[in-house]
């Protein structure tokens, strides 16, 4: 299964999440939604969206890193707890892409990933 879930504020838009389950990992999914949340932030008016990794996630940062995505100097820390309660501050980097102004989001939709012919997660 694969879910992401695209927010637009003003004219940032911010991706909070994308994953693909671990047996369909690196089979196009990933590149599908990303692709999908893109078009619709560009749609929502975004020209720019944003987004967070966590700094040790050399694959994810890599996807998006391929996908046209700029680490822009931002870090933050992600709390987590471990199982005994213990917090736990992970490194976060943001990653920021800017939309070509006056393009046409919906163009880059590729077919099946149009805003009709897709279910929400």
């Amino acid at each position: 299964m694969a879910c992401g879930v695209p927010v637009v504020a003003s004219a940032v838009g911010g991706l909070l999440a994308i994953s693909v389950a671990p047996p369909h990992q690196r089979a196009g999914a990933g590149r599908a939604l990303l692709d999908v949340a893109v078009g619709a932030l560009g749609r929502a008016g975004a020209g720019e969206i944003r987004l967070w990794v966590l700094a040790g996630n050399a694959p994810a940062r890599r996807f998006y890193e391929r996908s046209g995505f700029v680490a822009d100097g931002a870090q933050d820390t992600f709390r987590v707890e471990r199982p005994d309660g213990t917090p736990v501050d992970l490194l976060e980097v943001r990653y920021a892409i800017r939309l070509p102004a006056g393009a046409d989001p919906a163009a880059a939709d590729p077919p099946g990933h149009r805003p009709a012919d897709r279910a929400r997660c």
